[in-house]
């Protein structure tokens, strides 16, 4: 079963815009070209779900981590480091 969700993803089906229905329809048109039984329904749908919230979730992380790499290279303030110069303007008002 691995080897048709491979095809399903690679084949652009697009893991991060999958909902449980749009699941179904996509096995239900499997079914119906003899690509996998009636029997295996329920856990093809379910079996997809779960590898397009990974994928997702995959994708998520990359981005996040480009995100990053893109402002440490852009050398901008993190909200980190707004937070610290914020402390100590608040130390050097409260010391006047």
């Amino acid at each position: 079963m691995s080897d048709w969700m491979n095809k399903v993803v690679d084949f652009g089906f697009g893991a991060y815009a999958v909902t449980k229905e749009r699941a179904q329809s996509l096995i239900d048109e499997m079914i119906e070209k003899g690509q996998i039984s009636k029997e295996e329904r329920s856990k093809a749908v379910d079996d997809l779900m779960e590898r397009a919230q990974k994928e997702c979730q995959e994708f998520n992380q990359k981005l996040e981590d480009n995100m990053k790499e893109v402002m440490q290279k852009l050398d901008l303030a993190t909200k980190d480091d707004i937070k610290e110069i914020h402390k100590k303007l608040d130390q050097i008002l409260e010391n006047k």
